[in-house]
């Protein structure tokens, strides 16, 4: 009965929605804020609005409706409202230094955008349209914007730009941030007459870490690469897989036994790392040779670009889009939007904790973790019923 009660309200609700919609229908309340640059949807204000909500929820007690709380002495309406605007301002700037550097949105990107905007929507869906927002605003709050912002931060930072950084300073971040390292595992669990996993006896795993310090000394003794004993120890074991893996860790947070313990080495080291199941052999390399080959890989520079700057970049444009002029706020859409639409029941309440499963918070998440990382900046979020 109750669920039947739950529904009944959702459908009047909806109904409710649809005929507000309808009677504020204009196609002058298609965009809530525009520039000779860019134009926001009110669909994009309004996925904006969801993540001032998402960001106002952990800042209010449990027991509290977020829409009635109180945040630092500011209603939280005005805290959402407030965020909302920080976002458009955000949305604004980018988009005018876009077109300042003489970035275009080419077919190529188009079609990145196109498809981030189809993979991202097919989870937000629900939530989006919920609110009002459609797919075409939802791509414009989103995907655009994450476009040209990754433009605009690779160009401030690259040859051309007002921060220019040099491959050395780049090489050199990159060598104290991360440390190289290969291995080879040794098995010390057996498959039994069942099929199933067990330990080795202590005779046979000494026989597995004699085989390893074999292997150990000879690599120390330059007669045989790692990678060679590798393929060595695989043909002698008849094994499916190779044991051989290179990779890199972070210097500052290394993770697991076997990088705990490479941190600890010096370049060209070796240890033998035991866990429950392996004996790693492991030697660390010297970092050189993988910031030569990461400052000739363009996708990996940026990466290591972004991780170098993208904070430092955040910041700056937080404070630069606060007094980004030029924009035209169209206050007859703004007003028409509700914040009930963003309250889902499941996400109607402050909490301790970010809420990562509701509809409200899904779409705001994306917003926050836009303005806060590279990789995720805000995009326009789809159109509200009021434009269809």
């Amino acid at each position: 009965m109750r669920n039947i009660i739950k529904k009944a309200v959702a459908v009047i609700l909806i109904l409710c929605m649809c005929a507000s919609f309808a009677a504020c229908y204009s196609e002058d309340n298609l965009w809530a804020a525009k520039n000779e640059n860019a134009t926001l949807p009110i669909g994009g204000y309004i996925y904006y609005l969801a993540s001032g909500y998402s960001e106002a929820q952990p800042l209010i007690a449990d027991d509290v409706e977020v829409l009635n709380g109180v945040i630092d002495g500011q209603s939280a309406k005005d805290y959402i409202k407030q965020k909302a605007l920080d976002y458009t301002k955000t949305f604004f700037y980018i988009a005018d230094k876009f077109v300042e550097y003489g970035f275009e949105i080419d077919e190529e990107a188009q079609t990145t955008i196109t498809s981030s905007t189809d993979s991202m929507w097919s989870y937000y869906q629900p939530s989006m349209e919920a609110m009002g927002v459609s797919k075409e605003s939802f791509n414009e709050a989103y995907s655009v914007f994450n476009h040209k912002y990754n433009e605009v931060f690779y160009y401030t930072y690259g040859p051309d730009g007002d921060k220019s950084l040099s491959d050395d300073e780049i090489r050199k971040y990159y060598e104290e941030e991360n440390f190289s390292y290969e291995q080879i595992s040794f098995p010390i669990t057996k498959t039994n007459e069942e099929g199933e996993s067990e330990d080795m006896t202590d005779e046979e795993k000494a026989e597995v870490m004699a085989t390893a310090e074999s292997y150990k000394q000879q690599i120390e003794d330059g007669t045989i690469t790692m990678e060679e004993a590798a393929n060595q120890y695989m043909a002698l074991q008849v094994l499916e897989s190779s044991p051989y893996y290179k990779s890199t860790g972070k210097t500052a947070t290394p993770s697991g036994d076997t990088q705990t313990a490479v941190a600890e080495l010096k370049e060209n080291e070796l240890t033998i790392v035991e866990t429950s199941t392996l004996y790693i052999l492991t030697k660390r390399l010297p970092i050189a040779e993988e910031a030569d080959a990461m400052l000739a890989d363009e996708t990996q520079k940026e990466s290591v670009l972004s991780a170098m700057k993208s904070e430092e970049f955040r910041d700056d444009v937080n404070e630069a889009a606060k007094s980004v002029e030029g924009i035209t706020f169209n206050d007859s859409a703004i007003n028409l939007v509700n914040m009930n639409w963003l309250v889902t029941e499941e996400a109607k309440m402050g909490t301790s904790t970010p809420v990562e499963s509701t509809a409200s918070s899904d779409a705001s998440s994306a917003v926050s973790s836009a303005a806060n990382e590279l990789e995720s900046v805000p995009e326009s979020g789809p159109e509200t019923s009021a434009e269809e």
